[in-house]
């Protein structure tokens, strides 16, 4: 028998593809208001109603899951993305793995490190840059120091080793291809992908100068809005953040209008917006303390609007947060790592919308 009839030709699944991500990224602009809207009615005073609304959260919730799959399987096989405490993370993997006591962590903050990705394929990075430390250095005297710090908004972990360092006729391909050059074994491969690993997760992996000797690599990703566990006990109390002007910018109505009904209970004033050109229009008549952007309007990128605010007389870029339900792109991570604006993964709950009000309020206020 004939398998003709299983080929399919590779525009057709491309198109398909393009097709699927299109609709997958439209039902995280609906499923917004459904997640915001049944989390609201959930909280209601009357016991049947806040059952309804619990029970349309958690099946919203399953939704929201299945979604990030279709769209993760859509980019990246198997990149199955999460906020994530790096640090914890990190800390779990050193301590099962240290077994030598080689590696002391350092971490400069006291809270989580809140990312967005993917557990395993992180520590993967971690897992080549120690490997590689200790191949450099005798069992007997090799000591790494791996450091976590939180930089504005961006999440920075360094490894420090004690080797001989890298030499200057290595630098200048050290993330390529088959790279071998001090190796005893391994195909050279392993930073190479790891910077494509940090780059899926809009970083970057780089090899920076340090005062102490050996050789110095440092990760660095974007910040993820996260409620904090502790969130939970002062949700009720919001009157520590004063009245804000909060402008919203989305294609999208409903969304618009569950932006507007969350924040106006939170006591917040609201001015909608379902373009960047109004958007912008209104920023050069009144002031704003918060600009909540989606990242892809019909007449601009978020990337365009957020140039716009750094040209414009109005100063708004450290004002911004953006929405976004295609996080999968390569375009879209990169632009938001180099931005350094927190940001929202669509559909997303009340209390990771009032964080990074929270975030954006102190970072413009610095």
């Amino acid at each position: 028998m004939s398998d003709d009839r299983l080929e399919v030709p590779d525009e057709a699944l491309i198109a398909l593809g393009r097709l699927t991500a299109e609709v997958a990224h439209e039902l995280r602009n609906f499923m917004t208001a459904i997640l915001v809207g049944s989390e609201h009615l959930a909280q209601h005073r009357d016991t049947e109603v806040a059952k309804t609304g619990q029970r349309i959260h958690d099946n919203a919730t399953r939704c929201r899951s299945y979604v990030n799959q279709l769209l993760t399987h859509l980019d990246t096989p198997g990149l199955d993305l999460q906020t994530i405490d790096l640090a914890a993370v990190i800390a779990d993997y050193l301590e099962k793995r240290d077994t030598a006591g080689t590696i002391q962590v350092v971490q400069s903050q006291t809270g989580p490190a809140f990312v967005c990705g993917h557990p395993s394929r992180l520590i993967s990075i971690l897992e080549n840059l120690i490997r590689n430390a200790e191949e450099a250095v005798l069992p007997s005297s090799c000591k790494i120091v791996c450091s976590i710090a939180c930089e504005e908004n961006s999440v920075v972990v360094t490894v420090q080793d004690n080797g001989p360092g890298i030499s200057s006729s290595m630098k200048p391909r050290l993330f390529g291809d088959f790279q071998t050059e001090g190796k005893d074994k391994g195909p050279g491969l392993g930073l190479a992908l790891s910077r494509r690993i940090a780059e899926e997760h809009g970083g970057t992996l780089e090899l920076v100068d340090s005062d102490q000797r050996g050789a110095a690599f440092q990760l660095t990703l974007p910040l993820a809005v996260h409620e904090e566990p502790q969130a939970q006990e002062t949700t009720g109390n919001e009157s520590q953040l004063p009245t804000l002007e909060i402008l919203c910018i989305d294609d999208d109505q409903s969304t618009l209008d569950t932006y507007e009904m969350i924040l106006k209970l939170d006591g917040h004033k609201v001015t909608p917006a379902l373009t960047g050109k109004d958007g912008l229009d209104h920023l050069r008549k009144r002031h704003f303390d918060i600009i909540l952007c989606d990242l892809k309007l019909p007449d601009m990128s978020g990337k365009d609007f957020h140039h716009h605010l750094l040209q414009g007389s109005h100063r708004g870029a450290e004002k911004l947060i953006f929405a976004t339900g295609d996080l999968m792109n390569d375009s879209s991570r990169i632009f938001l790592a180099q931005a350094g604006c927190p940001y929202l993964i669509k559909p997303f709950e009340i209390d990771e919308l009032r964080v990074a009000i929270r975030v954006a309020l102190q970072s413009s206020r610095r």
